[in-house]
Formats: C-alpha cells, sequence, structure tokens
C-alpha cells in the first residue's frame, strides 16, 4: 500500500512539473517570437527609412509616412530624427511582457561616399531598458551602452545586400549593356557598419562580383556574381557565404562549364530565394502589361518581355490561356526544399484594366498540376496554393 501511495504521489508530481515546463517553454516561444517580430520591424522601418531619403532627401519620424504599422502591441515603437537629419532612430520597448530585451537600429548617410551606414542593437539584458542615442564616430554608428550589435541579423543584412547588388547589376546591364564596380551608379549603397563590400570584373567584363568582408572576427563572408552570357542575352546569378567565420577570401567567384561555382571554402546560400522567385515573377506580369499595352497582345517570349529571369535554382514557363486574356508564369523549383510559384495577368477587354496575382504552394512542392483560376472575372490561386501579392 505504501509503495502504491508513493507512485501515486510521484506521477502527480512528475505532471505537475511537465506541465509547468510545457506552460515555461510556451511562454518562452511567445516572448522569442515577439522579439523577432520587433527586430524584423526595426530592419524594415530602417530599409523603408532609407528609400525615403533617396526620394525626399531627408529622414521621418513619422511611421505612417513610412506606411509601416507595428505588428503587435508588445513592443512601443518610437522613432528619432538625431543630429539634424544626418541620422534616423528606431527603438522598440517591451510593452506588456517581462523578460523581453529592448532593441534599437539607426541609419545614417554618407554623402561624401554615397553610401549608408546602418545597425542593429539588442539590450545586453531581458528586461526594459532605455535606450540612449546611438553615437556616428568617425563615420561608424556604435550601439548605447547596455546594447550589444545582433550580429545574426548582420549576416542576413550582407547577403540580402550581396544579393540585392547582383539584381541592380542586372538592371544596370540591361541599360547600358555594361556592369560597372561604382556601386553609386547602381542607385544601392549597403550598409557598412559590419562589412566592407567590393565590386571586382573579371571574365572580360562578362562576370561581376560582389564581395563582402566582416570588421568583426565572428562573421561570415559574403561573395556574390553574376555573369551575363552575350550570346543567349541569359544571366546567371550566385551567393555563397564561407563556411566558417573570416575576413579572408584568396579566390573568386569562377566560371565552369557556363555555371557558376563558389570558391573554396564557400558554399551556396540561398536566403531569399523564394522572395527572388516572386520578384521575378511580379517583374514577368508587370513586363506583360507593358507588352500587351504597346502590342494588344501577351507573349510567352521572355525576350519580347526585355526580361529573362536567372534560371540557376527555378525554371520559368510562360503560359497563355482565357483565349490570349490571361498569362501566367510558373516557377518551379530545381530542388526539393523549396516551394513552387504562379503568376498570372488579366486583361479585362470591356474596361481596359489589369489583375495581377502572385501566388506561393503551402507545402514544398515541384508539383503544379493547376493553372491559375479566373472565377466572376477575378484571379484566384489553384488549389494548394495561397496570395502573396494581389493587385
Amino acid at each position: 500500500m505504501l509503495k502504491s501511495k508513493i507512485y501515486s504521489y510521484c506521477l502527480i508530481l512528475s505532471t505537475v512539473i511537465l506541465g509547468v515546463n510545457a506552460t515555461s517553454v510556451a511562454a518562452q516561444n511567445i516572448k522569442q517570437t515577439q522579439e523577432i517580430e520587433a527586430k524584423n520591424f526595426l530592419t524594415s522601418a530602417i530599409k523603408t527609412e532609407q528609400g525615403y531619403y533617396f526620394e525626399l532627401n531627408k529622414f521621418t519620424s513619422n511611421l505612417s509616412d513610412l506606411q509601416l504599422t507595428p505588428p503587435n502591441d508588445s513592443y512601443q515603437y518610437n522613432v528619432n530624427i538625431i543630429s539634424d537629419q544626418k541620422l534616423v532612430q528606431a527603438i522598440a520597448s517591451p510593452a506588456k511582457l517581462k523578460g523581453l530585451r529592448t532593441f534599437t537600429a539607426a541609419l545614417s548617410f554618407d554623402n561624401e561616399n554615397y553610401s549608408f551606414n546602418s545597425i542593429l542593437c539588442k539590450s545586453e539584458k531581458s528586461t526594459r531598458v532605455i535606450a540612449s542615442e546611438i553615437k556616428l564616430v568617425a563615420g561608424q554608428l556604435h550601439c548605447p551602452t547596455g546594447f550589444t550589435i545582433s550580429f545574426h541579423d548582420a549576416q542576413k543584412e550582407a547577403l540580402g545586400s550581396i544579393e540585392a547588388t547582383n539584381r541592380a547589376q542586372q538592371a544596370y546591364m540591361f541599360e547600358t549593356q555594361s556592369f560597372t564596380v561604382n556601386q553609386r551608379e547602381l542607385g544601392y549603397s549597403p550598409s557598412n557598419t559590419y562589412f566592407d563590400y567590393k565590386l571586382n570584373l573579371l571574365e572580360n567584363d562578362q562576370l561581376v562580383q560582389a564581395i563582402a568582408t566582416p570588421k568583426f572576427d565572428n562573421l561570415k563572408s559574403y561573395i556574390g556574381g553574376v555573369f551575363y552570357e552575350k550570346n543567349t542575352g541569359v544571366f546567371k546569378s550566385i551567393a555563397c557565404a564561407s563556411k566558417q567565420p573570416t575576413k579572408n577570401i584568396p579566390q573568386s567567384i569562377k566560371l565552369s562549364n557556363g555555371k557558376l561555382v563558389c570558391p573554396t571554402g564557400f558554399k551556396i546560400t540561398a536566403l531569399n530565394l523564394p522572395q527572388d522567385a516572386i520578384n521575378n515573377v511580379q517583374t514577368i506580369n508587370r513586363a506583360q502589361q507593358a507588352y500587351f499595352m504597346e502590342t494588344q497582345n501577351f507573349s510567352e517570349n521572355t525576350d519580347l518581355l526585355g526580361f529573362t529571369p536567372v534560371n540557376d535554382f527555378f525554371d520559368y514557363v510562360i503560359d497563355i490561356l482565357e483565349n490570349g486574356k490571361l498569362a501566367q508564369t510558373i516557377a518551379t523549383p530545381k530542388s526539393n526544399n523549396l516551394k513552387s510559384y504562379i503568376g498570372g495577368v488579366f486583361i479585362d477587354q470591356n474596361t481596359g484594366t489589369f489583375q495581377s496575382i502572385i501566388c506561393t504552394s503551402e507545402q514544398l512542392t515541384k508539383n503544379i498540376p493547376q493553372s491559375i483560376k479566373l472565377s466572376n472575372g477575378k484571379l484566384a490561386c489553384p488549389t494548394g496554393f495561397k496570395v502573396v501579392a494581389k493587385s
């Protein structure tokens, strides 16, 4: 009888402990989610500030000017302009949940070098703290006292900058029939808080590469490249990350049998591959509209559309449906660890207005068994897909 009681007591105690642990894990997951959303919002605010500055030659402290809405009420967000329009700082302070970190980010513009400088900082302790002003010293931004640089986000930013530079080089080649090593001519300048960026021309100027070398010892290096095949008019691009933290990039991107290859010690990385596929489908949608305005037809030929997407990771197919009134683009991944994407443009010939839609598969798949649907004059995603963008 005593053993039975002891067993029952232990069983009850273990159940209580498991319940407490489960509650604790759930609470921790909620906090992590809130912190990630806060960091992402600050990152979006800083990137949008960059575009705002390009357009109006000034920063703004008004989130409504940036057309941004905070993701939830767990954080309070403030934006302040410092040093007479030379720097803008955004702060995310915990509003409700305890044990959350405070985050702050800043953006400055270097007129002399025509480049932006940004930084994202997190409080050293998981508690609400006052974020003092981020300082700009000798062209470099410094976290306030009690804050440290968020290095993981720095690496994501570097890779994003490499891929953005790749896309800018493609646009520049379309316009000028050449690549450039002048960042200003690309109209895009990555932040140089954590990394130094350099552009090089290779392969008789048919290959341009961008190198991101870290300024801190515990960060990886990144290298990207774009190759233009003049005979076919096709672009190929690649983004590579060092396998280990390093400041040393001893080799360049290689061109082997018409394919781009990462240097030794680097591997292909694809932080923005899904977004690249979405951007390519969206670009084709817009090109179809422009082509229809000129010719009164859609086209299955990307050469006629003036845009050929890089197809290293996705295959792109264009179909004309609904008696020529609907142009559909399908992006099918070449690997098994990516989703598929499908986009469409429809012309209502009665009103002369366009509709467009972009859809993503809900699961990882290479299979797109159905087409974009047209229901009651409205575009809709096929079964197994959900809307990414619609206009």
